[in-house]
């Protein structure tokens, strides 16, 4: 008995249940061994070996199938066992290179009791064939090829990027067991193969790229190749109307699968089809309600044409239909409907609610940490737009000593969307080349936000004064045009711990606990002590766990780092007439000042400094020296910068060591 399934995925489903009923199977695949999980597992045991003082090398190893650690056994290890554990793996080492890696390998799955353990497991037999196949593989290599166990690593590495043509028998995964067992195989792969007893269990399972657009990328053959389109806008019209193509082809190679598994059988062929939702779009469907397939360019997602529509069938509805199929090849076509085994679950049997047992909650023992979160700077702040703000730093400020020129985006639109626009186009920016990439950029953005060709205009100038803007003495005035690619690290998301992290602890962070750090380095006056007072008026909030973000950009600067983050924020007011006016004077770094104390860019900063200043200590190590590797933080208002050399637009600081090791402490330990 064969059993036709689409996808990998299901024949091991198909398998474990197929175990659970005590019925033997095996999974016939023609994919390489070196692409599959096992792969990772010996590649993961032989860099623990060559590697045995790594102890993320070894802890990866311990996690492996080979040895089957569990994640609660391999963090609670204290010194003496991951001692123990490099023993191990520096014997193993040893046996490698008196007697070859199969004899260290062999070694391997007997000190892990490998498998005796897997083949109790789901899909263990699978597991126990390809490790023995992968260690076959890798120990011809090594004899072939006289290779040292570092060019072995090398070698299996290399192989598992680019595995071997599926042609290579060499490398096809082998059946787990021979014997009379179930055969679970690939639409693709029955090709050409003829099975007494055939079965499709999934034949109502319509391709999903049919279904909805999800964003992924598109593949279109066409004569002489294939386009590849990566867009993702569901909107933009040459992805529509690729998706349409690929849709057209999907519908045709579902068909044509859906005949390759009704031609398999040499005597009889099971297929499984009902009312599930989706199926409206598999091929069955077009055999037993006549469907078509509807594509319009100008539609988000295809449609299904049918006369009554498959989805609105009754239970005698579909009987008709089937009856009708039957009455068509008398004697070659029969219909049953599928009954519940017995002893399957009484809730999933029809008519047998009422006897289902009375259903209570269970009862909640014991108490919930809500202190423990995963958290970030926007959640820390949420309340902060609630708190009035005195403009401190603007008193006495003569905005007409600074000049009046109107700002390129100074009518540009607004709001969230346009934020995150321009954050795109910063973030993918080649900027050194600007001028000459920055039309296509905004040519791909305007379809999306409908701008129009003064907007545009306007946008491209302003995205190129930013580009030549001086980002401040603090940063040497390096400008974001003298940033090469292999300077830009874009988009650093972090997870620091908070009060432990996931050790359990009675303390806590605050941003009062923030604030008493901020006062105790800054003098009086001055913008972290003004920013001090402003924590203290949030609410008392405490929080452990993890701190969460993303940098947007951290920048090499000659021999340091700066980190620098964009900001849309719109600076003006509106005159007499309704005008919005925004001038490079609203941009003023002393009234930049304002904008980062009321938006609490000032916290945000300070603890990407911290995030900052853990990357470059566990990159650098030893030779990481805070006061040379870090070149401070710049904010960038995007839509004031300035080129003029007056630093309109940009707020750059640079906290002292003290200042961010101080916070940094507060993050780990917390307090009381």
């Amino acid at each position: 008995i064969a059993v036709l399934v689409r996808k990998r995925h299901q024949a091991d489903q198909l398998q474990q249940a197929l175990r659970t009923a005590g019925i033997p199977s095996v999974v016939r695949s023609d994919d390489s061994v070196l692409c599959t999980a096992e792969a990772t597992t010996v590649q993961w045991l032989i860099d623990a070996m060559l590697a045995p003082s790594d102890e993320r090398a070894v802890r990866r190893a311990l996690a492996s199938d080979v040895y089957g650690y569990r994640a609660v056994a391999l963090a609670t290890l204290d010194d003496g066992d991951l001692d123990r554990e490099i023993s191990r793996f520096t014997d193993l080492r040893r046996r490698w290179d008196t007697a070859g890696f199969a004899a260290a390998f062999r070694h391997a799955l007997g000190d892990g009791n490998t498998v005796e353990r897997l083949v109790r497991t789901h899909r263990g037999e699978r597991a126990v064939t390809n490790l023995l196949h992968i260690a076959e593989i890798v120990d011809h290599a090594e004899r072939a090829r006289r290779l040292h166990p570092e060019h072995t690593a090398m070698w299996l590495r290399r192989q598992r990027q680019q595995p071997t043509s599926r042609s290579d028998e060499h490398v096809e995964q082998r059946l787990e067991s021979d014997g009379e067992a179930v055969q679970l195989i690939t639409i693709h792969s029955a090709k050409g193969l003829e099975f007494p007893v055939v079965w499709v269990p999934f034949a109502w399972d319509g391709p999903a790229r049919i279904r909805s657009d999800n964003g992924s990328v598109v593949r279109v053959g066409r004569e002489g190749g294939t386009v590849i389109d990566v867009n993702q806008d569901p909107f933009d019209p040459d992805r529509r109307r690729h998706r349409a193509r690929d849709t057209e082809q999907s519908w045709q190679e579902d068909l044509r699968l859906l005949y390759v598994a009704l031609t398999r059988a040499k005597h009889q062929c099971v297929v499984h089809l009902g009312p599930v939702n989706g199926s409206e779009f598999a091929a069955i469907s077009r055999l037993v309600h006549h469907t078509r397939l509807v594509v319009d360019d100008r539609l988000r997602q295809p449609k299904i044409a049918a006369t009554p529509d498959p989805t609105q069938l009754g239970d005698d509805d579909w009987q008709r239909r089937l009856d009708d199929l039957v009455a068509g090849a008398p004697g070659a076509l029969a219909w049953s409907e599928l009954t519940p085994p017995s002893g399957a679950n009484p809730s999933t049997e029809p008519g047998t609610a009422d006897r289902v047992d009375s259903l209570s909650a269970r009862t909640l023992d014991r108490d919930l940490d809500v202190a423990w979160q995963r958290t970030s700077f926007s959640a820390l702040t949420r309340h902060g737009s609630e708190l009035h703000e005195p403009a401190t730093a603007a008193a006495g400020y003569d905005m007409m000593d600074t000049g009046i020129e109107p700002v390129p985006l100074a009518r540009f639109p607004r709001g969230a969307a346009i934020g995150t626009m321009l954050h795109d186009i910063f973030e993918h920016l080649d900027f050194p080349a600007a001028a000459d990439t920055l039309d296509a950029m905004i040519g791909r953005a305007a379809r999306g936000h409908n701008l129009t060709a003064p907007q545009r205009q306007a946008l491209r100038t302003g995205i190129l004064q930013a580009v030549d803007t001086p980002l401040g003495p603090t940063v040497e005035n390096v400008r974001l045009a003298d940033l090469h690619a292999d300077d830009r690290l874009n988009e650093l998301d972090f997870d620091l711990p908070l009060a432990g992290g996931y050790t359990a602890t009675d303390r806590t962070v605050s941003l009062h606990a923030i604030a008493d750090v901020f006062d105790q380095y800054s003098q009086p006056g001055s913008m972290h002590a003004d920013y001090a007072r402003r924590l203290r008026r949030h609410g008392h909030q405490h929080v452990r766990g993890f701190l969460t973000g993303s940098i947007d950009l951290i920048a090499r600067v000659g021999d340091s780092y700066m980190l620098a983050d964009y900001k849309s924020n719109w600076l003006g007011h509106t005159g007499d007439d309704g005008t919005a006016i925004s001038t490079q004077a609203h941009y003023h770094p002393t009234l930049l000042r304002d904008e980062m104390i009321v938006h609490d860019y000032v916290l945000q900063y300070h603890l990407y400094l911290v995030a900052l200043h853990r990357y470059l200590h566990g990159r650098l190590g030893r030779d990481y020296d805070y006061d040379r590797h870090v070149a401070g933080a710049v904010y960038l208002f995007v839509r004031g910068m300035s080129p003029s050399g007056h630093g309109h637009g940009v707020f750059a600081d640079r906290p002292p060591y003290q200042l961010v090791a101080a916070l940094d402490d507060l993050l780990r330990q917390g307090t009381a």
